[in-house]
């Protein structure tokens, strides 16, 4: 019994164990069902959650994009809103600055000159400030787009200083140009957008010095396979400014201080531009200045190898080996640059720092009996001028053998004529190119001794006679200032004022070539000339010579004009000059009196140079004239021959052998357009540059050989009268 007894205690604590362990178990499944729950729980709240953050980024990304569209079609807008501005600005700004340039042909008095002249150039002024706001605008917007063709960089560079050398002129300051002999003749790269930062550059150098120097000089500073980069250096002597204000030369609608726009006015935005020009070509511009002593702006950008090259002419350096020249100029810098051109050809070079101390060598070195071969001579001395040092050399007895040319950094057409009628050989425009200035030294070298004479014939009005246009323009203001301009060069003008009436004219009219405005109602300018080319090609006719007229000035607008068939694209406002160009270029030649290539022609033989050749040497003139008849029709043909073979070399040695001849003769003008095709030829064939001329010299050598009859039937009649 006791042991049962205990056994049944163990049996009732076991089973009192087994309530406890269910118990224990029981509370740990509920446990876990609970746990599992509040998990389940916790992972639906968090995909409920990760579906909300879904949904939010999902609404975010969709107002991204459709901030994204919105700010496209902003841009889009604001760049269709910067183009009709341009055309609305630009259409009245052509009506204001043609209408005041035919006021001013119109015979004013002083005063009323001076009016129309200050509207006419506060008129310019407003221009150029709308083209800077409009590629500022642009900038901002990431719509500025450089272009990518092959182009001229000596050329480039060149015109662009050349442009500005009036400027300068009238500054009496010296415009040097110096470009390193391993820069490449040809680069590929946006060639208006560099002539822009070195006409901003340049151009604030010149408006910011009073007196002394500006010089640009061109280096090659690192060159691949692939591409180039040219280093720009613009130095000048003028006020400079602190170095704390450097950088705020670069932000629009800033300058150093307050004095500096009262003094000199700008906007400011020249320069902003011109830097994100270069940081767009791959460069960086920089700016050292000291108040009183001048400003060194330098920046590089990099060009693309030209994809053709033109073959690079060996230069032996010896074109005027053995001679003995000599340098008049005041200024250090110019002599020095000078010295250095004629040592690289080989010559000897002496310099003189004044017109006393030139007369002085010039004379002692012609009663040595070992005269210089040539003097270059500046027109502006401290002492006395070029003039007067030749008007002292060729005093009876003093006259000396030495060849003259005179080097000027701006002057009139006049000076020109006065300085040939001196006795200079050649007259040669500040800054000054090594190959130009040999190729002139050269040239005198192998001419004559120029006579003196009295003053050249003042020049004559070429009109355009013959030449029929039709001008198609809507605004009545701007048909007016083309047809006064156009009037006035001799034009046959017929006017219509929209496409379709400009197509009905074409349809019963001979016209030698179309100025076709863009925007006109009825039918706007692109459709008609699209219709109409389509026309000529359906019935196997000439194509019409077409250009356009218009207010939109982004290049985009010059390709839809091209792209519709249009032969040319002249951007509202332009002036009488830039029409003449555009016509001249497109307007063949048919009769020596149907183009005109400049508003003022220089006469075709230059009378006071004969009439002082035929006082003193009368024989020698005549032989001179045989020699010319005799020689000069050949090397035409072989200008003729090297156009028709796009031979650059050919055509650049007739013109050569031509300029000289022409020039011994009297024929200046022929001279000088043997002289431009000579340097364009240096570059290459280009069709666009030597055609034009090319076109010219032939029509003007038949009046050079209707002139010299002329002077042959005179000259018996001259012995019978003396």
């Amino acid at each position: 019994k006791e042991q049962g007894s205990k056994n049944n205690s163990i049996v009732e604590r076991l089973h009192k164990f087994e309530w406890f362990g269910a118990g224990i178990v029981l509370f740990v499944l509920i446990g876990m069902i609970y746990y599992g729950r509040r998990v389940a729980q916790s992972m639906q709240a968090a995909d409920r959650e990760s579906e909300i953050q879904k949904q939010k980024l999902t609404e975010q990304a969709a107002a991204l994009n459709l901030a994204v569209e919105a700010a496209e079609a902003a841009s889009v807008a604001k760049s269709r809103f910067l183009a009709n501005m341009s055309h609305e600005i630009r259409t009245p700004m052509n009506g204001v600055l043609g209408m005041t340039d035919l006021l001013l042909r119109s015979g004013l008095d002083t005063k009323q000159h001076h009016f129309a002249e200050m509207i006419y150039r506060s008129g310019t002024t407003l221009l150029a400030i709308i083209n800077d706001i409009l590629d500022i605008s642009r900038i901002e917007a990431a719509k500025f787009e450089l272009e990518r063709t092959d182009f001229d960089v000596h050329s480039c560079v060149t015109q662009t200083i050349e442009l500005l050398s009036e400027s300068a002129g009238r500054k009496c300051l010296t415009l040097n140009l110096v470009i390193a002999p391993d820069v490449p003749a040809f680069a590929n790269g946006d060639a208006g957008r560099l002539r822009q930062i070195l006409m901003n550059l340049v151009g604030n150098a010149i408006k910011f010095t009073s007196m002394g120097v500006v010089e640009l000089t061109v280096k090659n500073v690192a060159a691949s396979e692939r591409d180039v980069s040219l280093e720009f250096r613009v130095r000048d002597t003028g006020i400079g400014i602190d170095e704390d204000k450097v950088p705020l030369l670069f932000r629009p609608f800033a300058q150093a201080d307050s004095s500096i726009t009262r003094r000199f006015g700008g906007t400011g935005l020249g320069l902003s531009i011109s830097q994100s020009i270069i940081q767009m070509m791959g460069g960086e511009v920089s700016v050292q200045s000291q108040p009183g002593v001048g400003t060194e702006v330098t920046f590089f950008v990099v060009l693309a190898q030209a994809e053709h090259q033109p073959a690079a002419k060996p230069e032996n350096g010896l074109d005027l080996e053995g001679k003995s020249i000599l340098v008049v100029d005041d200024r250090q810098a110019n002599r020095e640059i000078l010295c250095a051109y004629i040592a690289q050809a080989g010559g000897f070079v002496e310099t003189a720092v004044n017109g006393g101390q030139a007369v002085d060598k010039l004379l002692h070195r012609q009663k040595s009996g070992e005269p210089y071969d040539v003097a270059i001579i500046d027109m502006q001395l401290p002492d006395i001028s070029g003039f007067d040092i030749a008007k002292s050399l060729n005093q009876g007895a003093t006259a000396i053998s030495t060849k003259l040319i005179m080097l000027s950094s701006g002057a009139a057409p006049e000076q020109s004529r006065d300085a040939r009628a001196l006795g200079f050989q050649a007259f040669l425009m500040k800054p000054i190119l090594r190959r130009d200035l040999v190729a002139a030294v050269t040239d005198a070298l192998n001419a004559p001794r120029a006579l003196p004479a009295q003053h050249a014939a003042t020049a004559e009005g070429l009109p355009m006679e013959g030449v029929h246009v039709l001008v198609a323009e809507d605004n009545p203001v701007n048909l007016e200032v083309a047809r006064q301009y156009l009037a006035d060069l001799g034009c046959q003008v017929t006017a219509v004022g929209n496409g379709q009436e400009a197509l009905d004219a074409c349809q019963s009219t001979h016209f030698d070539i179309v100025l076709m405005d863009c925007q006109m109602p009825v039918l706007d300018g692109l459709e008609a000339v699209r219709r109409l080319r389509a026309r000529e090609k359906a019935s196997g006719t000439m194509p019409l010579r077409i250009i356009a007229i218009t207010a939109n000035a982004f290049a985009e607008d010059r390709k839809n004009c091209l792209d519709a068939g249009m032969d040319d694209y002249l951007s509202k406002p332009f002036s009488a000059e830039q029409l003449l160009v555009k016509l001249h270029k497109w307007v063949e030649t048919r009769t020596a009196t149907t183009a005109a290539l400049s508003l003022l022609k220089k006469p075709t033989l230059d009378s006071d140079l004969i009439a002082a050749m035929r006082g003193s040497r009368p024989e020698f003139f005549d032989r001179l004239i045989d020699l010319f008849t005799s020689h000069a029709p050949s090397a035409v043909g072989q200008l003729v021959k090297g156009r028709e073979a796009c031979n650059a070399k050919a055509v650049g040695q007739a013109a050569h052998s031509l300029k000289s001849s022409c020039g011994n003769i009297g024929a200046m003008h022929m001279s000088d357009l043997c002289a431009q095709v000579q340097r364009a030829a240096n570059s290459g064939w280009n069709s666009e540059k030597l055609l034009p001329v090319l076109d010219e010299i032939e029509g003007e050598f038949v009046r050079v050989m209707s002139a010299l009859a002329e002077q042959r039937a005179k000259q018996p009649r001259l012995a019978a009268m003396a």
